[in-house]
């Protein structure tokens, strides 16, 4: 019963995560930049652009293709100006740190900048033993 009930909170803070992202996304999607995302365990979905303020910030939602879990989940954003030049690295955890096989998990990356060409992702973390 407690497992339950456990599996339900996490399955409604994920709903939740999920309708704050579509609000957000729907709002103030700012759309320049490009995005590319690299992993071979994981997929991607909704990934845009948002702009606040002084900064542009990136969200979307990951999902575990592969048939281990991975602990310690982080997504590795790198910023590139027009000339292909890396502009910065910001390495942030997503919203479910712990993503077993075909579990998803949205993201919010925070930059310190207005305006980049284009973007890379790419999924980070410990693989545990399934």
């Amino acid at each position: 019963m407690n497992r339950l009930i456990s599996q339900m909170l996490k399955l409604n803070f994920l709903c939740l995560s999920l309708a704050i992202l579509i609000v957000t996304t729907s709002v103030y999607v700012y759309g320049d930049p490009k995005g590319t995302f690299i992993s071979k365990s994981f997929s991607i979905t909704n990934m845009s652009t948002v702009s606040e303020s002084n900064k542009t910030n990136i969200i979307g939602i990951v999902k575990n293709i592969g048939d281990r879990t991975v602990n310690d989940a982080i997504v590795s954003v790198e910023l590139y100006n027009s000339n292909n030049s890396l502009m910065n690295v910001i390495y942030t955890p997503i919203t479910v740190h712990t993503v077993g096989p075909k579990e998803i998990s949205p993201f919010k990356v925070w930059t310190n900048l207005r305006s980049f060409d284009h973007y890379v992702i790419r999924m980070l973390g410990t693989i545990g033993i399934n």
